[in-house]
């Protein structure tokens, strides 16, 4: 709350100072903290009060599946897509695409691609606690449906969502202190990568299927490609990018900022962003500069701080420490984390049901014993 006032505060008396009269970005931080962040704790005590800790992890990680299972069939279904885009609000046309889909949302992308990055975070915390043999193959079947959609959604969240998936296998291998395990799971991965792209090819339609290789699976794999013909790493994305990576060349506007925020497109009366760069913190740093962004971002680096001090961290170690990467990564493409979107509200749901879950799971075991005892 504390962040969210001085933010706010600061933000409007440079917009107004600069002459910008920009205040998109004070409605946006309202949203982040009430709406995504206070909202996240409201539906995570309505979920506390009627299941345990497990079983509302299984119920989110479910919803994330849902969204991959509809993101991958309306590729296959024109219909289907053209159905549920006539129910949805679309404010950009960008979102209308028919090689980038968005499922069940009305807008897709990177964004997207990050949220069903998190729906693998829980599925990759079940993993590493599961024991059950049905529960785990549930898992690993829900892993690989969310790992094929981000296929059809954004590379960002391709990348992203395999490295949490392996450090998940690695993770739990360290624990039981076996690389037999490790190299078994990733025997197992690599099957089911493999029958998850055969069905898939066997489902989508043939005249789909050129789409498929070209549009799907030619830019997920673009960095590959690229490496094969010039001996880099490098997408169409990430050389756009290296221009993006502009400050402010007065010292104090790049302390301060500039006050300047632009909405998301579609709701906004131009189509030229007022600052030319997609980068989460050079837009950061042009709307409330350097200081005021390091504040902002605090928050998760206090978010990773929660997680790596908690009881039960040490089992969960690797998966933390990939989570602080993917947050420092996510930042140089686009302002994931600034953005009032749905990867806030999926983060801290998933913060709120580690941290208080497995608190809660805690005490009414110890109250079991203590009755045991009596």
């Amino acid at each position: 709350m504390f962040i969210w006032v001085v933010i706010s505060l600061h933000f409007y008396l440079v917009t107004v100072l600069a002459g910008s009269y920009n205040f998109v970005f004070i409605q946006q931080t309202f949203w982040y903290f009430f709406e995504c962040i206070f909202g996240s704790i409201l539906l995570y005590k309505y979920l506390e009060n009627r299941y345990d800790y497990k079983r509302v992890m299984y119920l989110l990680l479910t919803v994330f599946v849902i969204q991959s299972v509809f993101v991958i069939l309306t590729f296959v279904s024109d219909s289907l897509r053209d159905a549920i885009n006539s129910a949805l609000v679309i404010n950009d046309d960008r979102d209308l695409s028919t090689y980038r889909m968005k499922g069940l949302t009305n807008s897709g992308g990177a964004g997207l691609s990050y949220i069903q990055t998190i729906g693998v975070l829980f599925g990759c915390v079940l993993w590493v606690q599961e024991t059950k043999r049905a529960n785990r193959f549930y898992l690993a079947i829900a892993m690989g449906v969310i790992l094929t959609s981000q296929m059809f959604i954004a590379r960002t969240g391709l990348i992203f969502t395999s490295l949490l998936i392996f450090m998940a296998y690695t993770q739990q291998a360290i624990n039981k202190g076996s690389i037999f395990i490790l190299l078994k799971q990733l025997g197992w991965v690599v099957g089911l990568g493999l029958f998850f792209f055969q069905v898939l090819v066997m489902i989508i339609p043939e005249g789909r299927l050129a789409s498929f290789q070209e549009r799907v699976v030619g830019r997920s794999f673009e960095f590959i490609e690229s490496y094969e013909r010039t001996g880099e790493f490098r997408t169409t994305s990430t050389d756009v990018l290296k221009k993006m990576y502009i400050l402010p060349d007065d010292d104090i506007e790049l302390l301060f900022g500039i006050g300047e925020w632009d909405a998301a497109p579609g709701t906004r009366g131009y189509f030229q962003r007022r600052v030319p760069s997609d980068v989460g913190y050079v837009r950061a740093i042009y709307a409330v500069g350097l200081i005021m962004s390091i504040i902002f971002y605090s928050i998760y680096f206090n978010y990773i701080k929660v997680l790596l001090k908690s009881e039960y961290a040490r089992q969960f170690l690797f998966l933390f420490l990939t989570l602080s990467i993917i947050f420092i990564l996510g930042e140089t493409k686009e302002p994931f984390l600034v953005r009032a979107t749905g990867v806030i509200k999926a983060l801290f749901l998933f913060h709120f049901s580690f941290i208080w879950g497995l608190s809660k799971t805690k005490i009414i075991a110890e109250r079991g014993n203590l009755n045991h005892v009596e």
